[in-house]
């Protein structure tokens, strides 16, 4: 079976359909450490495609790159979802339980920091840095595509007090790196770098 069929991160059941084995035995692997890579998601285990590439071939798995390369760096829970195999509403309890690295609540709903997530599944201390491909000076638009809500939130926020930034005439910009630091302070993540 070919494994460039399956996504970035495989289920105990793909890497055993994979492996030939039962999903009792890919378990085993993951609790043993013997499928390195692995981590729990939720109740469950979930291992990087390059992990099980890693073990059927023989070879040290090494983590070479983003997992979630192809999502934006703020997802929601049905984005974090599709990237770990599992419902939205797994998602939204595993982040209301304090379990899913990297989430935060903006108003009403629950954003993931795809870094947080990557740091999860790869073992890394740190995540990246969220905001790194922007400039120091960001515009409300800017802002508020990097946190996945609307330029009317960010605005309001900023009136509030809640978004420190400063007025331009009738707009507002903000310095990345405070809006950085919230980013992480509110999921919980350690500084980058």
């Amino acid at each position: 079976m070919q494994l460039e069929s399956y996504g970035d991160v495989m289920t105990v059941e793909e890497v055993a359909t994979v492996m030939r084995v039962t999903p009792h035995h890919v378990r085993l692997l993951c609790r043993e450490g013997d499928l390195p890579g692995a981590f729990k998601w939720g109740r469950t285990w979930r291992i990087p495609r390059a992990a099980a590439e890693a073990k059927i071939s023989g070879q040290r798995y090494t983590p070479d790159g983003p997992l979630f390369g192809a999502f934006p760096e703020v997802m929601t829970p049905r984005e974090v979802a599709d990237a770990m195999h599992s419902h939205p509403r797994q998602v939204r309890a595993l982040a209301d339980a304090g379990q899913l690295p990297g989430a935060f609540k903006w108003g009403p709903v629950w954003r993931v920091l795809r870094s947080c997530l990557e740091a999860l599944a790869t073992g890394q201390a740190t995540p990246a840095d969220p905001l790194a491909a922007l400039p120091d000076t960001l515009t409300t638009r800017e802002v508020a595509a990097a946190m996945r809500t609307s330029p009317r939130q960010v605005w309001e926020a900023a009136q509030r007090g809640e978004l420190k930034g400063f007025r331009v005439r009738r707009e507002w910009r903000f310095l990345k790196a405070p809006i950085r630091d919230l980013l992480l302070r509110a999921a919980g993540g350690a500084h980058p770098g």
